[in-house]
């Protein structure tokens, strides 16, 4: 958090873009091949049933939720990486799948797949970073999958968006508030 509270704000969204090397790590380059590879599979679905803006949006507020979840309960746990913004996605797959009535055997088993090794990796990785992105990522594509089919659509899915922004902007600001008194 010391980057955050010395006025660092865009560490909280950076570090999704960052990883450890290849060689560090628990699982060090098995990590990045698999939020590559989930990055290509889920990430291609997902955009396409959502476009490039909205997707950005979800990916990014995904991203921005499990750094802000790392924050508030573990602050001291030193984190970077995607996962959070891929479990996010994995989250809008789910929903979207639901939306759209698929047939959710499989889905369910990826999405089985996600928290087992949410809870499996709890002991090696930021489990806080991971449900962040989850719950944040989830978040969006309901306001996106069940917006009203009206006039208003657009506006209601940006202002959810915006929503969260602001709850995680203020989430995040509370805390660092607490922390800079205690330091």
């Amino acid at each position: 958090p010391e980057g955050v509270i010395d006025g660092e704000w865009y560490r909280l969204l950076t570090g999704a873009f960052l990883h450890l090397p290849p060689t560090g790590g628990t699982f060090g380059i098995l990590h990045i091949v698999m939020n590559m590879v989930s990055l290509w599979n889920i990430g291609r679905v997902v955009e396409a049933q959502l476009g490039r803006v909205r997707y950005l949006a979800l990916y990014l507020l995904s991203a921005l939720g499990g750094s802000v979840l790392v924050l508030l309960v573990a602050p001291t746990a030193p984190t970077l990486g995607a996962s959070g913004a891929i479990f996010g996605l994995g989250a809008a797959y789910y929903v979207l799948a639901r939306r759209l009535g698929a047939d959710m055997a499989q889905v369910n088993r990826f999405m089985a797949g996600l928290l087992l090794w949410l809870v499996v990796s709890a002991w090696a990785t930021s489990w806080q970073g991971h449900l962040g992105g989850l719950l944040a990522g989830a978040v969006v594509t309901l306001a996106y999958a069940y917006a009203p089919r009206d006039g208003r659509r657009a506006l209601v899915q940006a202002g959810a968006c915006a929503v969260l922004l602001l709850v995680l902007l203020v989430s995040a600001w509370a805390k660092v508030t607490e922390l800079t008194g205690i330091r």
